[in-house]
């Protein structure tokens, strides 16, 4: 009696057990309906399982199921074998009485012939076009399958997605540098998607004598800090989506490969912003109009391009950081994020407005020096041996109050010559 009760007791653990285990069911267990989440390629169509557990003999089935049309559809007028797919009788019936609604049913007319799954695939939703962000599946409520006297499984229902898989965007990059001594050398790079690439591999030699880089920390219009950051090996530097670092070498900047895209669940890819100066890029592979992206953010805001040497321009362009290149823009609306509208524009090289380059008689646009006060349209020499201090700023930074100097406490980028003689 005692390794009865001992047995008894083990085969209800064990029941209980199985019961918490994830697509283990106990015999007598409630049928389950399922839609299996699925990613997908913008623009591709995408076949989703609706998946049976837990059911007997089936002799009717009745569903609706709910998607959004503005991110999965059908083809217009499309019937029953352009609906779905791999279906156990070919007398399934399935229509779409509006967009975002699909019904599907079928009924054994023989009496004799159910459908027998127990676990498995019941069919596939064939949608033939996928248009980005994330589409939720759900099964109503008022859907039934029955059994073969037609009776109600009472079975629950598992709702499901469809949400964006991240591609691949195949990106060959490099920039050469004049000079690593003269700090008006220095490119502003970028990669596109979730890179998440160091940006010492970019690069070859030693940090501090072979190349340096610099983070923007979101300097603000008339402080006497730079609000520029060196990577180190305390604190490194990485690419991200959205973002560019000021870089100089003495060979070249260079990245070949292979990064995942930017996914946005909801459809509207955005890139971090901080308060004040931001360098930001295109982490997409189209080109955006930036007056698109300032009317989708409500910004007012320039968008600057670096041509080295000293010389800034307006950008109608954001171009994609596939091309390796990153902006300056200021935030001052305080916005945490920027949105980029996924309408793309046909560019030229150069992402620029014809005429945009910046009046050296309104805005100073080159370097700021060590203890050198700076006006508005003009700038004091110094020695070449005094420009490895020198580094550049965009051209905004000193803008407001042009009849007073701008004093900056600090200088803003080092060029290697300095960092040849102060680094260990």
């Amino acid at each position: 009696m005692a390794n009865a009760a001992k047995l008894g007791h083990a085969l209800l653990l064990l029941a209980t057990v199985l019961a918490l285990i994830p697509g283990v069911k106990s015999a007598g267990g409630q049928p389950v309906v399922s839609v299996e989440s699925r990613e997908a390629i913008r623009g591709d169509a995408v076949d989703v399982p609706l998946q049976l557990s837990g059911f007997g003999d089936i002799g009717a089935i009745s569903l609706i199921i709910a998607y959004d049309p503005e991110v999965l559809s059908f083809p217009e007028g499309a019937d029953t074998d352009e609906l779905i797919s791999g279906a156990p009788r070919s007398d399934f019936s399935a229509n779409v009485p509006e967009p975002g609604e699909l019904r599907i049913s079928w009924f054994d007319a023989t009496g004799s012939d159910p459908i027998s799954i127990g676990d498995g695939t019941l069919l596939q939703l064939s949608f033939d076009n996928y248009a980005g962000g994330t589409g939720p599946i759900a099964l109503d409520p008022d859907s039934e399958i029955g059994n073969m006297e037609a009776d109600p499984y009472g079975a629950s229902y598992r709702d499901g997605e469809v949400r964006s898989a991240a591609s691949q965007i195949e990106v060959s990059v490099q920039r050469q540098f004049e000079s690593a001594v003269d700090a008006s050398n220095y490119a502003l790079v970028a990669l596109p998607g979730r890179a998440g690439v160091s940006l010492s591999e970019t690069v070859v030699g030693r940090r501090g004598t072979a190349w340096r880089a610099f983070r923007e920390l979101g300097a603000t219009a008339g402080a006497e800090s730079t609000g520029l950051g060196e990577c180190t090996s305390q604190s490194s530097c990485t690419f991200r989506a959205g973002g560019g670092f000021w870089v100089i070498a003495r060979g070249e900047w260079s990245f070949e490969g292979a990064v995942p895209e930017v996914v946005a669940r909801d459809g509207t890819p955005s890139i971090p912003l901080q308060e004040g100066w931001n360098i930001i890029s295109n982490p997409l592979e189209g080109d955006i109009a930036w007056a698109n992206v300032q009317a989708a953010n409500g910004l007012q805001e320039t968008l600057w391009r670096w041509e080295g040497e000293s010389r800034w321009t307006e950008a109608s362009t954001l171009r994609s950081a596939t091309s390796g290149e990153a902006y300056y823009v200021f935030n001052g609306a305080g916005l945490d994020s920027l949105d980029l509208p996924v309408t793309a524009v046909g560019m030229g090289s150069s992402g620029t407005a014809p005429g945009s380059m910046v009046s050296e008689d309104t805005v100073f646009y080159g370097m700021a020096s060590r203890g050198v006060a700076l006006r508005s349209g003009s700038a004091r020499r110094t020695s070449r041996a005094q420009a490895s201090l020198w580094g550049p700023r965009p051209p905004a930074w000193y803008k407001e109050d042009a009849d007073r100097p701008v004093h900056l406490q600090d200088s803003t980028l080092y060029g290697l010559k300095r960092a040849a003689q102060t680094d260990p």
